[in-house]
């Protein structure tokens, strides 16, 4: 990367401890109590006055800083950030094995949602926000030490498909108990009748709550599996 590049990426929490040491500072550091973030900001003992790499302690030539979170550092510790940053970007594979886990925890979580609602025989909105958080953990534990990346989206797919099957079982038992009132028939969750009426009875069946319920819900999957931001520039 060229020095007058700017680049925007996220690190895991496992990415190594460039990245994390790059991101974090006390406020004792900040105020220039000695460490390694007032060692980068503080002119380094010397005639020279060059500052420090807040990562490895160094000396750095004037225009040679790098920043990585506003901390100077030098070239060296900046591309093994970025190295760093590369390797907790996820495979296919990775992808793929991340979708089925967001797939069960979102599935869980929608049978919890509904398991409630009947039980209560009223639907609690905040739990839709458990539905986004179980998929976003499924999503992070069977990406196993990746972060960031494509996860926070799949993430988000998987909690507002577990959201509608949240709501189709809640509708799909309501549906079958009025049918077995007025007729005596007992249908199934996945009788013929539910699955046709429920895209037309979805619309009625949200409120102005519920639009609430599930931006709380996907912003908890996007959070998740999402890494701290960590800025590398000149």
């Amino acid at each position: 990367m060229g020095d007058d590049a700017m680049t925007e990426t996220t690190a895991g929490p496992g990415s190594g401890t460039a990245a994390v040491q790059a991101s974090e500072g006390t406020e004792a550091e900040r105020s220039g109590v000695d460490g390694p973030v007032s060692a980068a900001v503080e002119p380094a003992g010397g005639a020279s006055g060059e500052p420090c790499c807040a990562l490895c302690g160094v000396a750095i030539p004037t225009g040679a800083e790098r920043l990585v979170n506003r901390h100077v550092v030098c070239a060296s510790c900046a591309e093994q950030v970025l190295k760093e940053l590369r390797q907790t970007a996820p495979t296919t594979a990775e992808l793929l094995r991340a979708a089925l886990g967001g797939l069960v925890g979102a599935c869980l979580g929608a049978g919890i949602w509904a398991a409630i609602a009947v039980a209560m025989d009223s639907e609690i909105g905040y739990v839709a926000v458990l539905v986004g958080f179980l998929a976003g953990m499924g999503v992070k534990l069977a990406a196993r030490d990746k972060r960031g990346g494509a996860l926070p989206h799949l993430a988000v797919a998987m909690a507002v498909f577990g959201l509608v099957l949240a709501k189709y079982l809640i509708f799909a038992h309501y549906l079958a108990l009025a049918v077995r009132e007025e007729t005596g028939v007992e249908i199934g969750y996945l009788s013929r009748a539910s699955v046709d009426l429920f895209p037309s009875m979805i619309a009625k069946m949200l409120s102005a709550f519920d639009l609430l319920w599930v931006f709380l819900a996907v912003s908890a999957a996007w959070r998740v599996p999402a890494a701290p931001a960590v800025r590398v520039g000149p």
